[in-house]
């Protein structure tokens, strides 16, 4: 409703009528017989509302008017939406693969949408800190969390309690990326595919061992995926990073690694380990030639690792559309994609519906696989 609108109440004259009484509403005596007493009619001049009241009633109706708008627009709080900076909270210490699309993501939101995307680290405890706190913040959009999948669905079984519930606690928004672990070994191995390891490993049981980034990281609970599904004695030899689980598989401590494509790719290239296999659905664009377990056989050690974009339960859906929009049309830029291939991800863009759904499966799939292999945090 226009400003014309408005300022037309204010000048018309709005006046007060007495409204008359209907008849038959009231009888007196007349004459013996009941009869119906004449109607009222208005006499003299009628009192015209104050300007108090004219001006109440104008901004009845203009709110009346602007709600009605509001419900039939119901993307109008979003059009206002940020109206200040945006705090991303990312579970992991700087420098780490979550942290490193995190700021993509974050710096490009910024770019599109006007208003600062701030990345603000809080690690420890294995994720469940971090995320703990994205689920005290006010539901209002200006808190988003960004964290690795594995983690987010891992943590509650391998940590017995942790500060959120996954399915209760948030909004599924997005998922840019998605990665996986590639099995490889030291060159000194005399398996050149996956199936003549599975060989090697059955024909020597207890004598090999996989090297991970830590107890409970997604190399970890990809290589027990891969040992208790095939029912392998293989030996699990934690780091304290990606990086240090690698160079042992290099310098033949550990002859078999789980690693993330960023850091087992270059050791790949230059011949220091041999991939048999990636741990995910599709293959790894820099490994064109290494297949899939699902290719060779062993579907059930498939496992997919998904960034996650979540917000506080709560967080008006108009809002979550927004933001998935623009995240997924930051993941489909050039300049981005490239990034993130480089970085050994898949530029994904998942639905808030695929998220919730990833979420409800992986829960269960990664407490069997920590209930089956017994394991504890350090």
């Amino acid at each position: 409703m226009g400003e014309g609108f408005a300022e037309g109440l204010l000048i018309a004259p709005i006046v007060k009528i007495r409204r008359p009484r209907a008849a038959g509403r009231r009888v007196r005596w007349q004459g013996g017989t009941c009869a119906p007493k004449q109607e009222q009619r208005p006499r003299g001049r009628v009192k015209p509302i104050s300007r108090p009241s004219r001006n109440a009633l104008v901004c009845q109706l203009y709110f009346a008017e602007r709600a009605r708008d509001e419900t039939q627009n119901p993307t109008a709080g979003a059009q206002a939406y940020p109206a200040r900076p945006v705090r991303v909270i990312v579970p992991f210490a700087p420098g780490g693969q979550v942290d490193v699309v995190a700021r993509l993501i974050a710096q490009r939101l910024s770019e599109q949408l006007g208003q600062q995307f701030y990345v603000e680290n809080a690690p420890g405890g294995g994720s469940t800190i971090g995320t703990g706190r994205a689920t005290q913040a006010a539901p209002d959009g200006y808190t988003v969390l960004i964290t690795d999948g594995i983690a987010l669905t891992a943590s509650p079984s391998l940590y017995g309690k942790v500060p959120y519930d996954a399915t209760r606690d948030f909004e599924p928004v997005a998922a840019p990326a998605t990665t996986m672990q590639v099995l490889a070994v030291n060159p000194s191995v005399e398996a050149r595919s996956i199936q003549e390891l599975v060989a090697l490993i059955k024909a020597n049981p207890g004598k090999y061992s996989y090297a991970s980034a830590g107890v409970g990281t997604g190399a970890h609970l990809t290589g027990e995926l891969f040992r208790i599904s095939l029912g392998l004695d293989l030996v699990h030899v934690p780091y304290n990073s990606g990086g240090q689980a690698i160079a042992a598989a290099v310098g033949g401590h550990t002859p078999i690694s789980f690693g993330s494509p960023a850091a087992t790719i270059p050791q790949v290239n230059d011949g220091k380990l041999r991939a048999l296999a990636v741990g995910g659905k599709k293959r790894v664009r820099e490994l064109p030639a290494i297949p899939t377990m699902g290719e060779v056989g062993f579907a059930e050690v498939e496992c997919d690792t998904s960034i996650v974009v979540l917000m506080p339960a709560g967080v008006p859906r108009d809002i979550i559309a927004l933001l998935h929009d623009e995240i997924a049309r930051a993941v489909a830029l050039p300049d981005i994609e490239a990034r993130l291939v480089g970085l050994g991800f898949e530029p994904f863009a998942a639905t808030p519906d695929e998220v919730a759904a990833l979420i409800k499966r992986e829960l269960p799939k990664w407490a069997g696989v920590i209930r089956a292999a017994g394991i504890k945090p350090n």
